[in-house]
């Protein structure tokens, strides 16, 4: 079985059982092939199904995936969810999208999940056309008590009349998609937060206060203004919208100690990118995910190096990743880019490139020819060259933003 992030979860080996005998007494015999519940809409998925998968994992921990049906009657939800909870003792990976009503089903999990390490929870009723009745003020927290978690991704959890209470201190990665004030309140309580993920749906304010999270390594933030609030000593990874470098300097002058490593940009203003870099010469990978109408010819050309004066942008810069979303992009300009900063001058002032990535996510074919060709010839050099288009390009750009 390969293995499985999070928020990917694999398919479970039903064809296994239906090859022959042998191979049949040996999957029912393996509870590791059926660890992985996997329910994408309870009106299409057999509870019998369920019932058998649980049976056959005997008790291996278990990674459970429930998302409620959006359309058509939901008969069945509340046995699909107490059949999961009693099982709760042996979740280790939960991503539950249940209905605000339903969220009170989860109350026997309270003190119960002793190895849940990551958990994603949407109790949103926004595609209801009829919402269900409000929450009692009075439903417990069941999620309250686990002491194994460290990685949460809330999505929207505003019908719970008291909020989501969980062991935000233990806490060492958060996804969250919120308005400004909630994500304040989460953030001063996760002070061992090393990654975190943070999507607005509000602006933050002009002013507040600063947040100081000392273990945090790895941060993606939808309004770069947000960094005016965070002092951030250890961060090493960053992925930004680039809506201007003021509030990214603003972060770097209030952290001296600061060792950022890699940079990564939506959006690509090349005076911007050249700011950020030379606040923080101590980046060696830098990321920009174009987009369309973005000035992707001048940041090639700013990126390269001159051939004259042997000089760039990003001179210490050794990694490179050019994402390409919707935007068209002239190729021969990226390939040359690459070749300049693989044959740097010795004598010049910049690194010599070690990697460089492509990532395409709508052209089926990005590079001609006589392009593949002269990066083959790099490749052959020893340059690390990694093109990946479609799905593939579209789940690495995906990761940017942990």
């Amino acid at each position: 079985m390969p293995h499985i992030e999070p928020d990917d979860f694999g398919k479970t080996p039903w064809y296994l059982a239906h090859i022959c005998r042998y191979w049949r007494d040996v999957a029912l015999a393996t509870p590791f092939l059926w660890t992985e519940i996997l329910i994408m809409g309870t009106n299409k998925y057999p509870l019998g199904k369920l019932e058998t998968q649980l049976a056959r994992s005997s008790n291996a921990p278990l990674k459970v995936l429930l998302w409620r049906s959006y359309s058509g009657q939901d008969t069945l939800i509340e046995k699909f969810i107490r059949l999961l909870v009693d099982c709760g003792p042996r979740w280790t990976n939960a991503s539950l999208v249940i209905k605000p009503e339903h969220f009170a089903l989860l109350s026997p999990l309270r003190g119960r999940i002793p190895l849940l390490r990551y958990l994603r929870i949407d109790v949103s009723n926004s595609f209801d056309e009829r919402p269900g009745p409000l929450l009692s003020h009075n439903v417990t927290n069941p999620l309250e008590i686990a002491p194994a978690l460290r990685d949460v991704t809330l999505e929207d959890v505003s019908p719970l009349p008291r909020g989501l209470v969980l062991p935000f201190g233990q806490l060492t990665r958060l996804k969250v998609a919120t308005n400004h004030r909630r994500i304040v309140a989460l953030l001063q309580t996760t002070p061992n937060l090393e990654h975190a993920s943070l999507d607005f749906t509000t602006d933050p304010p002009a002013a507040g206060t600063l947040i100081r999270l000392a273990h945090l390594r790895r941060l993606y933030v939808s309004d770069p203004s947000f960094l005016n609030h965070l002092e951030l000593p250890a961060l090493e990874k960053i992925y930004m919208v680039d809506t201007g470098p003021a509030p990214f300097l603003s972060l770097i002058s209030r952290c001296p100690t600061l060792r950022l490593k890699t940079l990564r940009v939506l959006w690509c203003n090349p005076r911007h990118i050249a700011e950020m870099l030379t606040a923080c010469p101590t980046v060696h990978t830098l990321s920009v995910q174009i987009m369309s109408n973005d000035k992707s010819e001048e940041l090639l050309r700013s990126l390269a190096v001159n051939a004259t004066t042997r000089t760039c942008i990003g001179p210490n810069v050794e990694s490179i990743a050019f994402g390409v979303d919707g935007a068209a992009v002239r190729y021969g300009l990226f390939v040359n880019m690459v070749e300049s900063r693989w044959r740097v001058p010795v004598e010049g002032g910049c690194r010599r490139l070690r990697s460089v990535e492509l990532l395409d996510v709508k052209q089926a074919k990005a590079l001609n020819g006589a392009m593949e060709g002269r990066l083959k010839v790099l490749e052959r050099e020893g340059l690390w060259v990694n093109v990946l288009q479609g799905s593939a390009a579209s789940a690495e750009l995906m990761e940017w933003r942990i």
